[in-house]
């Protein structure tokens, strides 16, 4: 009776173990495919200038925000994407997206460069002189077509 007590657990522990190995790496996987087509979507866009605008919004709970850059160069005239992965809004020389959660203490960054030299990363350069480097994403985080409005 003991033997067959410890071959279920032992059966028991396996077969949990196993889902969760699965689920981990089909998880893994959808992930990679979503940064995959965001980069295919927005990996070729370069630019940098000075925040014009911002704005803090919920999302997961969590603050997050979004600016408006005036651009000092960027190699698109023009361009709107907005979907399940990226939103962007590329228009007059004014770039609006998300840049991720805000954090207190940098707060609303003064300048952005984004992916300049395709090195997919982000430099925020903050009012107190200190700067960021953050992966190039431009993920929706919760946006609407409307927020994207929020400077042209």
């Amino acid at each position: 009776m003991k033997k067959k007590g410890v071959l279920f657990l032992t059966l028991f522990f396996l077969l949990g173990f196993s889902i969760f190995v699965v689920v981990f790496f089909v998880t893994e996987s959808n992930a990679g495919k979503e940064d995959k087509e965001i980069l295919s979507l927005t990996g070729s866009i370069q630019f940098k200038g000075e925040v014009i605008n911002s704005k803090v919004y919920d999302y997961s709970g969590k603050p997050y925000f979004m600016v408006c850059v005036k651009l000092d160069t960027c190699n698109v005239k023009s361009l709107f994407i907005i979907n399940d992965l990226v939103s962007i809004k590329i228009k007059d020389g004014i770039a609006t997206f998300p840049i991720g959660v805000l954090e207190p203490y940098y707060g609303i960054p003064v300048y952005v460069e984004e992916n300049l030299g395709g090195k997919g990363m982000i430099k925020l350069r903050y009012k107190n002189g200190l700067s960021q480097f953050l992966p190039f994403v431009l993920a929706n985080r919760g946006l609407t077509k409307n927020d994207m409005g929020l400077c042209n």
